[in-house]
């Protein structure tokens, strides 16, 4: 369950920074925008369509988010044609934030035995 929330959670919060980003009232490039609306829809595409996939969902993109923070603190400003502004600190705390919430969203809370939920359906 916590792993859907995150899903869908992270899908709104990601279309909204891109939708203010694209509507100029938050500064960040055109890419960064897209990216953000892009994959706020994907989130919420998973959390519609294949929720039994929500747990791995929040693992990857979890990782990935932990992945860009951790170019941003490297000082990684651009990723290739891409200007992204990874070491600005606004976007390190949401890429952190979205990131380690992604990982104990997707790691730490442990999915109820099968067995269990036969019990309590009986």
């Amino acid at each position: 369950m916590a792993a859907k929330a995150y899903t869908v959670l992270v899908g709104l919060l990601l279309l909204v920074i891109g939708a203010l980003g694209l509507s100029g009232k938050v500064p960040l490039p055109m890419h960064h925008n897209w990216f953000h609306i892009v994959t706020g829809v994907i989130a919420l595409g998973v959390a519609i369509v294949a929720s039994a996939h929500t747990r791995t969902f929040a693992r990857v993109f979890g990782g990935i988010y932990i992945l860009l923070t951790i170019l941003g603190l490297a000082g990684v400003v651009n990723l290739g044609p891409l200007h992204l502004m990874l070491n600005a600190v606004p976007v390190l705390y949401v890429h952190g934030a979205v990131g380690i919430a992604g990982l104990l969203a997707g790691f730490l809370v442990k999915k109820k035995p099968a067995v269990t939920q036969m019990k309590a359906a009986a």
